[in-house]
């Protein structure tokens, strides 16, 4: 049955993140969180992620910032390693409680105007986070948000370099708890066929 109301989740979250753009993979890590072991659903949301956002990366490859990337990617590095060093695994009372507190983070962060991904130490300050974030809950969009609203992209551009960045940041998240998994678990036993139906 969990498997069924697995599927369903990423079938409706996708149309909600379609039609809003955002807010569908929190409520889909939610579900996962809450049905699945912490790490196996923070790897298996991973896998579900890096679909979405890849194919966003297809459609608005044209408009991608290529220079934001660049920049983005360092800081994103130095997240994971500093997180593979420390081997982080949440306890899932906690993680759950992020979770749910995560899209108010947005709120909090003061609404300087010097927060413009399009500058490159601000782009690698926010790899470092948003990257951290993701480790840390399995989502990011509430970070990603306070960084890229502030710069003056188009829609094209912010959805097609978003989804550059998200989709960097979920692979890298899914190899730290995949490694994570195999060390606690010996195997990994997820059934192998639930990733092509969450894809």
């Amino acid at each position: 049955m969990e498997w069924i109301i697995i599927n369903l989740s990423v079938f409706f979250t996708s149309i909600l993140s379609g039609i809003f753009g955002m807010g569908g993979g929190t409520i889909l890590m939610g579900v996962y969180g809450s049905l699945l072991p912490v790490v196996a659903a923070l790897v298996l949301h991973g896998m579900t992620q890096i679909a979405a956002n890849g194919f966003r990366c297809l459609i608005h490859f044209k408009h991608i910032r290529w220079r934001i990337v660049c920049f983005y990617l360092p800081g994103a590095l130095l997240a994971f390693l500093l997180f593979r060093l420390i081997a982080y695994i949440p306890e899932k009372s906690y993680f759950l409680i992020a979770l749910g507190l995560f899209p108010f983070l947005g709120l909090v962060i003061p609404r300087v105007k010097s927060l413009d991904i399009t500058r490159p130490s601000i782009a690698a300050l926010c790899g470092l986070l948003a990257t951290s974030s993701q480790i840390l809950v399995g989502v990011s969009g509430a970070v990603l948000d306070v960084f890229y609203l502030r710069s003056s992209m188009n829609r094209f551009e912010l959805v097609g370099t978003k989804a550059v960045t998200q989709t960097f940041g979920h692979f890298l998240k899914l190899v730290y708890y995949y490694n994570l998994y195999l060390q606690i678990e010996g195997d990994f036993i997820l059934p192998i066929w639930i990733f092509p139906s969450v894809v």
